[in-house]
Protein backbone atom coordinates (compact mmCIF):
# COMPACT_ATOMS: atom_id res chain seq x y z
CA UNK A 1 0.00 0.00 0.00
CA UNK A 2 1.33 3.31 -0.59
CA UNK A 3 2.00 5.52 2.18
CA UNK A 4 -0.69 8.27 1.42
CA UNK A 5 -2.96 5.82 -0.47
CA UNK A 6 -6.03 8.13 -2.42
CA UNK A 7 -6.01 10.11 0.75
CA UNK A 8 -8.10 12.68 -0.93
CA UNK A 9 -10.77 10.15 -2.80
CA UNK A 10 -11.03 8.24 0.93
CA UNK A 11 -12.08 11.42 2.52
CA UNK A 12 -14.33 12.12 -0.50
CA UNK A 13 -16.28 8.93 0.40
CA UNK A 14 -16.00 9.28 4.35
CA UNK A 15 -17.72 12.96 3.67
CA UNK A 16 -20.74 11.02 1.40
CA UNK A 17 -21.07 7.93 3.96
CA UNK A 18 -22.08 10.84 6.90
CA UNK A 19 -24.19 13.00 4.19
CA UNK A 20 -26.27 9.42 3.31
CA UNK A 21 -26.18 8.37 7.54
CA UNK A 22 -28.18 12.48 7.51
CA UNK A 23 -30.34 11.91 5.06
CA UNK A 24 -31.40 8.47 6.29
CA UNK A 25 -30.99 8.62 10.01
CA UNK A 26 -28.96 5.75 9.56
CA UNK A 27 -26.87 3.31 7.30
CA UNK A 28 -24.74 0.25 7.14
CA UNK A 29 -20.72 0.61 5.66
CA UNK A 30 -18.98 -2.19 4.14
CA UNK A 31 -15.74 -2.41 3.41
CA UNK A 32 -14.43 -4.70 0.75
CA UNK A 33 -10.48 -5.28 -0.11
CA UNK A 34 -9.43 -6.39 -3.19
CA UNK A 35 -5.98 -8.21 -3.74
CA UNK A 36 -3.44 -9.07 -5.93
CA UNK A 37 -0.73 -11.56 -6.41
CA UNK A 38 1.55 -8.68 -6.22
CA UNK A 39 3.93 -9.12 -2.71
CA UNK A 40 5.97 -6.49 -1.36
CA UNK A 41 8.14 -8.37 1.94
CA UNK A 42 6.28 -11.02 1.85
CA UNK A 43 2.84 -9.12 2.02
CA UNK A 44 0.35 -9.18 -0.08
CA UNK A 45 -0.88 -5.66 -1.79
CA UNK A 46 -4.53 -4.68 -2.13
CA UNK A 47 -5.49 -3.44 -5.73
CA UNK A 48 -8.21 -1.57 -4.30
CA UNK A 49 -10.75 -0.89 -1.79
CA UNK A 50 -14.79 -1.60 -2.22
CA UNK A 51 -16.98 0.83 0.07
CA UNK A 52 -20.78 -0.26 0.11
CA UNK A 53 -23.32 1.76 2.07
CA UNK A 54 -26.81 0.42 2.28
CA UNK A 55 -30.05 1.05 4.19
CA UNK A 56 -33.49 -0.83 3.45
CA UNK A 57 -34.36 0.31 -0.13
CA UNK A 58 -30.87 1.91 -0.96
CA UNK A 59 -27.81 1.36 -1.85
CA UNK A 60 -24.30 2.76 -2.94
CA UNK A 61 -20.93 1.20 -3.86
CA UNK A 62 -17.76 2.43 -4.86
CA UNK A 63 -14.37 1.35 -6.11
CA UNK A 64 -11.32 2.94 -4.42
CA UNK A 65 -7.66 2.32 -6.39
CA UNK A 66 -4.76 1.07 -4.41
CA UNK A 67 -2.77 3.92 -6.07
CA UNK A 68 -1.18 7.66 -5.92
CA UNK A 69 -4.05 9.17 -7.80
CA UNK A 70 -6.98 11.76 -6.58
CA UNK A 71 -10.20 10.83 -8.16
CA UNK A 72 -13.72 12.71 -8.12
CA UNK A 73 -16.18 10.95 -5.98
CA UNK A 74 -18.23 10.41 -9.56
CA UNK A 75 -15.15 8.32 -11.01
CA UNK A 76 -15.17 6.00 -7.82
CA UNK A 77 -18.54 4.92 -8.14
CA UNK A 78 -19.76 1.62 -9.49
CA UNK A 79 -22.77 -0.07 -9.91
CA UNK A 80 -23.60 -2.40 -6.67
CA UNK A 81 -24.30 -5.34 -9.14
CA UNK A 82 -20.41 -5.46 -9.97
CA UNK A 83 -19.39 -6.57 -6.64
Amino acid sequence: MYPRTNRISYLNIKKRERELAKEFGTIKALTLVNYTTSKINDMFIPKDFIKVFFTQGYSECYKIPNDNNSYKIEQMKISCSEI
